[in-house]
């Protein structure tokens, strides 16, 4: 689902501590990947399968 009031990742605290590194391995900084990936998408599992 896309959220339209969900904050820009580069305004995102928890997120940026979380992906800071693996976002610098893309050779990339906290606000070239916002402006690159500006869409913030929530994903909910709704079910499983298998064990």
């Amino acid at each position: 689902k896309v959220d339209d009031n969900a904050p820009a990742a580069k305004d995102h605290a928890g997120f940026i501590a979380k992906y800071r590194d693996d976002i610098g391995h893309l050779g990339m900084t906290p606000e070239s990947f916002s402006s690159r990936y500006s869409t913030p998408v929530r994903v909910r599992m709704t079910r499983l399968r298998g064990e």
